[in-house]
């Protein structure tokens, strides 16, 4: 793996990524996002941002920490530069593109919808889940990303802004206690943090 991660470092996954987000020549052959689907493409800055918070948060060796970008394929290929990482999403098309940039990653084919398959339950130090923002959907990628983590792994989850929908601080703050009586700690909740 350290030999195939090195083809591609953080800093030119991010010039790559910044080059897309400007619009001039695509880093890579990514499909266009697809609202219908609840599919968005992180930014740049916000890939950037993303990947370190990430890397900062690992408590163990970055070396052997095993990462999973539950539906949040872009930023995918800057994190296989810091540590083992799994893609999981239901678009095949996404998981061939970003095999494309980043060969050392690991995809599967998954529906969130679907338990979670026995190989990926209990093995990740970190989930990042970026889920359609329904207050069923954000439980049901939460229940997924809980199966995943080892004890003590890290979810890093997006969640809907102000402003979203006229329900969205009500709906965020409900999250919020459900994710308390499950038993979730909350390290930090970042305001307008993630751009598409």
């Amino acid at each position: 793996h350290d030999e195939v991660r090195s083809s591609l470092s953080p800093a030119k996954a991010i010039e790559l990524a910044q080059r897309r987000e400007e619009g001039t020549t695509p880093p890579w052959k990514w499909p266009a996002a697809d609202p219908q689907a609840a599919q968005w493409w992180f930014t740049a800055s916000t890939l950037e941002n993303m990947s370190d918070l990430v890397a900062a948060n690992l408590d163990i060796d970055r070396a052997s920490a095993h990462v999973l970008c539950l539906v949040a394929p872009t930023l995918a290929p800057l994190l296989v530069t810091i540590a083992e990482t799994t893609v999981a999403d239901i678009d095949c098309d996404v998981l061939s593109a970003v095999s494309e940039v980043a060969p050392a990653l690991i995809t599967v084919e998954y529906d969130v919808a679907e338990p979670l398959p026995e190989n990926l339950r209990g093995t990740f130090d970190a989930v990042v889940a970026d889920p359609p923002w329904y207050a069923e959907e954000l439980k049901t990628f939460v229940r997924r990303a809980r199966c995943a983590l080892k004890r003590r792994g890290r979810l890093f989850l997006s969640m809907p802004p102000v402003l979203t929908r006229p329900t969205v601080e009500e709906d965020r703050d409900d999250l919020l206690r459900w994710l308390f009586a499950e038993g979730f700690e909350l390290e930090a909740l970042e305001t307008a943090a993630l751009r598409y």
